[in-house]
């Protein structure tokens, strides 16, 4: 079921863009190690070049961080819903 949610993005995102990129996939934090392989397999399969899978919240995380300046002693925390 993956495989095909996976390969129909593919087709899609290729329509549209028309240059080299890379993935990056978020899945969810209680995923095991094994879980998260499946789906960088999956994704690899179908000919995404797949950098990494990460966590929803540590996604959020780096999201959060990329729109926000930090100081060395801010405290931020991530509740993952």
């Amino acid at each position: 079921m993956i495989i095909n949610y996976l390969a129909f993005l593919k087709r899609l995102i290729d329509d549209k863009i028309k240059q080299d990129y890379k993935v990056i996939i978020t899945c969810p934090a209680f995923f095991t190690i094994k879980q998260k392989e499946v789906i960088k397999m999956c994704a690899n399969s179908v000919g995404f070049d797949c950098i990494k899978i990460l966590n929803e919240p540590t996604a959020a995380a780096i999201g959060y961080s990329d729109i926000t300046k930090f100081e060395n002693d801010d405290n931020i925390m991530i509740i993952d819903l």
